[in-house]
């Protein structure tokens, strides 16, 4: 099948580039770069009057999060290294079940030469549904082991004074602990022509592929083929945006599980993709917003269809006290089960801090955290959190 050989081919890619990259760049990078090492401790204490996130039999609970981190940095006059590791311990008093020891590495490693541009991209992820399925389907009443290995290598070719090329290719395995929720494999693709219009505009022409494998009793299958436009405008160095937004064309394939002669069923879905952001520098702090419409994979054994605006308000008070707001709100369903009221998901948060800067590397903060959620026109749930939060950043180590 067609959507078979893509998703080897782009498979293929993927490990190949990752095996040359990491190979010939990572060794030129190790010989000749300034290595730098920084460590992060955070220690939360926090009280959650619904830690399981559910409209009946609510649990509460204090509980503590530690996380010990580190970043390595090795950078050149044309290439950048960082690698980034971190191991967080959550403790649940109240609730034992949901008690977990999570990791995560990632690396990052960008080449620049007079046209050509390299990059690589990998990350490991053991985590808990707790924390991922926020994002994703909304179940978070219990916490089962989740493991995510992601890779992507990149490219970008300067083709002109005023255009360049941009490609990069992607896989993401993700597996679950148990059955509740569907293991799946998304290969994607992404290539772009771009064009500076003026110092201050940059348009382009982006297609992107993307297939999608999940190991559900249907043995769902989807392609995803986006064609976009973009269009960056940065006035001065204070203000950016990026908008890219196009049609989205989704074919889906699935088991008829009421046809006894096991025939497959296929669904087709058009809709547009949106992806935007704006980044704003204030005098005294910092305005971030960013929106997306786009189909995605799921731990539900098919492509969501999500609608996500999130913002990001920072402010200096005084010199040492610092105030922030973070919030996002979210639609999603199923693409091919849009008319299913059985799979609809609204999700919105809210979470104002303050931050006290004791020292230049100690730091306290406070905040107070509001989840609302309504899942298959049930009962709406909602969750109430404060968090008190010691954080220790280290001057960077040069070596």
């Amino acid at each position: 099948m067609p959507a078979r050989r893509l998703a080897r081919a782009l498979l293929l890619a993927s490990l190949l580039g990752t095996a040359l990259l990491g190979t010939a760049l990572l060794g030129a990078t190790a010989a000749k770069a300034q290595w730098s090492l920084e460590a992060l401790f955070l220690q939360d204490v926090f009280f959650d009057d619904n830690v399981t996130f559910t409209d009946e039999d609510e649990e509460s609970s204090l509980g503590l999060r530690t996380q010990p981190a580190l970043r390595l940095t090795g950078e050149t006059p044309n290439s950048l290294f960082t690698f980034d590791a971190e191991y967080t311990h959550n403790r649940f008093f109240s609730e034992e079940s949901l008690d977990s020891n999570d990791q995560r590495g990632e690396l990052d490693y960008q080449w620049q030469g007079a046209r050509l541009g390299l990059g690589l991209n990998g990350e490991v992820v053991n985590n808990t549904t707790k924390d991922s399925e926020l994002t994703d389907s909304g179940r978070i009443s219990q916490s089962v082991r989740r493991i995510s290995w992601f890779g992507a290598p990149s490219f970008s070719y300067i083709t002109g004074p005023t255009s360049r090329l941009e490609g990069l290719a992607s896989i993401n395995r993700v597996t679950y602990g148990n059955d509740s929720f569907e293991d799946f494999t998304a290969y994607n693709g992404r290539f772009a022509y771009l064009r500076t219009l003026t110092p201050r505009d940059e348009v382009g022409i982006v297609f992107s592929v993307g297939h999608f494998d999940s190991e559900d009793t249907e043995d769902t299958e989807a392609e995803n083929y986006v064609l976009s436009a973009s269009w960056e405008r940065t006035p001065n160095s204070r203000f950016a945006a990026t908008i890219e937004t196009g049609l989205r064309l989704t074919n889906s394939r699935f088991d008829d599980t009421d046809d006894n002669n096991n025939n497959r069923d296929n669904e087709t879905d058009i809709g547009f993709n949106v992806r935007g952001e704006v980044d704003w520098s204030l005098n005294r702090g910092t305005i971030n917003a960013s929106i997306l419409n786009a189909a995605e994979p799921s731990s539900t054994g098919a492509l969501r269809q999500r609608s996500r605006l999130q913002s990001y308000l920072a402010y200096r008070l005084t010199q040492k006290l610092f105030a922030s707001f973070t919030g996002a709100i979210e639609y999603s369903e199923e693409v091919d089960a849009a008319n299913d009221d059985d799979d609809k998901r609204i999700f919105f948060s809210a979470q104002p801090s303050l931050r006290y800067n004791i020292t230049e590397t100690l730091q306290l903060s406070g905040s107070y955290r509001y989840r609302g959620q309504d899942r298959n026109n049930d009962d709406f749930t909602q969750s109430n959190a404060v968090f008190i939060t010691l954080t220790f950043n280290s001057k960077p180590f040069a070596f």
